[in-house]
């Protein structure tokens, strides 16, 4: 049989544990063809499950405050830029409001042109929940319903690119 491949022989007995790093390419193809898709598939179930969820509880706070929630004066206590990946940043509007005895703070997203033009002690209309007034939104109660409904489709957006990431990521190990 001298010359003709005699099939897997197994490791030398002087092989060591670095022989089976994930430098030596094993490992790496674990990598991608089991964790990697099974990762990928649970952020989609979960992203499937909870974002809808979400959605559901705002939709239902915003629709229990144009029901039975109650307003109260704010002011703007500052305004805040957050970076975020992808050059694209997000902004926030702090406020504050007194219900009875007891202070409470919030916040609320805003645009650029909105955060740059609030100044500290600005006065804001806040809508809040008399059972637990430390939950209160700092818009109109009109633009939080629009902000809520157009935030559906998006959320069903995202969930549909976490499943995409998630099949190529299956089919990519498939044919690893």
């Amino acid at each position: 049989m001298s010359g003709q491949y005699q099939g897997w022989q197994g490791p030398s007995m002087s092989s060591t544990p670095s022989d089976y790093s994930s430098g030596g390419g094993g490992g790496d193809r674990v990598a991608v063809t089991v964790i990697r898709p099974l990762v990928t598939l649970g952020v989609a179930i979960a992203m499937t499950i909870v974002l809808p969820k979400m959605l559901g509880e705002r939709e239902t706070f915003v629709d229990g405050l144009s029901s039975g929630g109650r307003t109260a004066a704010g002011y703007v206590t500052g305004a805040t830029r957050k970076p975020q990946r992808g050059g694209i940043d997000s902004f926030l509007i702090d406020y504050e409001y007194r219900v009875g005895d007891s202070a409470y703070r919030g916040v609320v997203k805003a645009t650029e042109q909105q955060a740059k033009s609030a100044r500290v002690g600005d006065a804001l209309t806040v809508t809040y929940n008399p059972a637990d007034p430390g939950r209160s939104i700092g818009t109109s109660l009109a633009e939080a319903k629009r902000d809520t409904k157009m935030a559906g489709p998006v959320i069903y957006v995202v969930i549909a690119l976490f499943w995409g990431a998630a099949i190529w990521s299956l089919m990519a190990a498939r044919n690893a």
